[in-house]
Parts: structure tokens; C-alpha cells; sequence
């Protein structure tokens, strides 16, 4: 009976043992994953809140990562809870990314702790540029059914309006040059700015436009300009 008895305790130790040892193979295994996977995250953090410190017309592809700044960002916090909620030193790795990405999150999370109380005791003047998209595929403007980004121009009431992509078609199947500044003959001044591959830009104001100037630089589809205009007595460039 006490050999038995020995043998049992033996087997009890032994499957005990094996269990542990399998429970921590595990454990090592999950944190090895999700270590790597918080390592990617934090690697794709610095990369698009840094990178677009590139000029896009040196490395146009470097503007595109700032578009997912706000996911990785989101997921490195999660990755920082769970470490700290587990108390381990990974959560240090996420909270460096945090810090040192802190200036371009800041613009994402806007916190105005620090804002002072501005009284404005001049006129204020709005501006508005709007990337038309060919005025959202050229879709015709009339009473009954208006173009809807000729509508909010119109609802805007601003100033100064900059537009890119705006271009019209010649049928009237579409939207027409005509019936574009119809809409927007609440702008007496009016420049077209010829862009590259027929897309135009405009700009529309209520003030004199004094003079319009492209901006020299090589590229293959895209194109700047500046205009200078006359509000009440002073010459403001946009």
C-alpha cells in the first residue's frame, strides 16, 4: 500500500509538473507574440507621425502614413494598458512611442488646456479652400436640384474662396463653366488658374484681385499659385 501510495504521489507530481511547464511555454509564447505585434505597432507609430517631416515633393508616398497616425496610435495606448494592467516593463516601450509621437497626436487630440481668451477688436475675413473633386463629378447645378458643392459654397458666405480641381465640362449634360459662376456671381472677382492635366483651380473673392503668379517648382501632375488681394487698403497674398 505505501509503495503505492509513492507511485501516485510520483504520477501526481510529475502531471503537475508537465502542466506548469506547458502553461508556462504558453505564457512565453503569447507574450513573445504580442510583444512583436506591439513592436510593429510602435515602429508604424513613429513612422507616420515622422515620416511626413519629408517634403511630399521629394517623397510623395511619405504624406500617406500621417493618414493612419490616429489607429496606431489608439492601438499603442491599448498595448500600453495591457502591459501596465499586467505589470511589465514592455508598457515602458509604448510609453516612449507615446511621448516622442506626443506633438503629432496632440494635433489629432486636440486639448486646449492653454487657450487665452482672444477679443477680436478688428474685422475678421474668411477664407475657404475646397478640393471640388470636378465639382463631385461635374453633377449639374439648378434651383430644383442643386450641385451640392456649389451649395455649400454658396452657404459658406466666405470671403475668399480657393478651389482645386475645379473643372467644368462643355455639355450640358453636365456642369458648365456658365452655370458655375452663375452660382457663385456673389464673387465679383474671379480668377481661373490653369492647373496640370486640365484640372483648374479658381479663386473667387469679394475683394480686387491685383495679381495671380504660379509658384516654379517640377512636378507631374500638381501645380501652386499665389494671388494677391486688396482688402480695404492692404494687399493680403494667399
Amino acid at each position: 500500500m505505501k509503495k503505492e501510495n509513492k507511485k501516485t504521489t510520483k504520477t501526481t507530481k510529475s502531471s503537475k509538473q508537465a502542466s506548469e511547464k506547458k502553461i508556462t511555454f504558453f505564457g512565453v509564447l503569447r507574450d513573445t507574440v504580442m510583444v512583436l505585434i506591439n513592436l510593429a505597432v510602435v515602429l508604424l507609430l513613429l513612422l507616420s507621425a515622422k515620416l511626413p517631416i519629408l517634403s511630399p515633393e521629394q517623397l510623395t508616398i511619405a504624406a500617406y502614413p500621417n493618414y493612419l497616425l490616429l489607429f496606431f496610435a489608439v492601438v499603442n495606448i491599448l498595448f500600453f494598458l495591457y502591459w501596465l494592467f499586467r505589470l511589465r516593463y514592455w508598457a515602458v516601450m509604448s510609453l516612449l512611442a507615446f511621448v516622442i509621437c506626443f506633438p503629432e497626436q496632440k494635433d489629432w487630440f486636440p486639448l486646449h488646456v492653454d487657450q487665452e481668451d482672444v477679443s477680436l477688436s478688428q474685422k475678421e475675413y474668411k477664407l475657404l479652400t475646397y478640393n471640388t473633386m470636378q465639382f463631385s463629378s461635374m453633377k449639374p447645378h439648378s434651383a430644383q436640384s442643386p450641385n451640392k458643392v456649389l451649395k455649400y459654397l454658396q452657404d459658406s458666405q466666405a470671403d475668399i474662396i480657393c478651389l482645386q480641381e475645379a473643372s467644368c465640362h462643355t455639355s450640358s449634360k453636365y456642369l458648365q463653366s456658365e452655370d458655375m459662376l452663375r452660382a457663385m456671381s456673389a464673387y465679383p472677382y474671379q480668377r481661373v488658374l490653369p492647373g496640370k492635366k486640365v484640372l483648374n483651380m479658381w479663386v473667387f473673392s469679394k475683394y480686387p484681385i491685383i495679381k495671380c503668379e504660379r509658384i516654379p517648382f517640377e512636378s507631374f501632375a500638381n501645380a501652386s499659385y499665389y494671388c494677391d488681394i486688396k482688402i480695404d487698403g492692404k494687399i493680403i497674398r494667399v
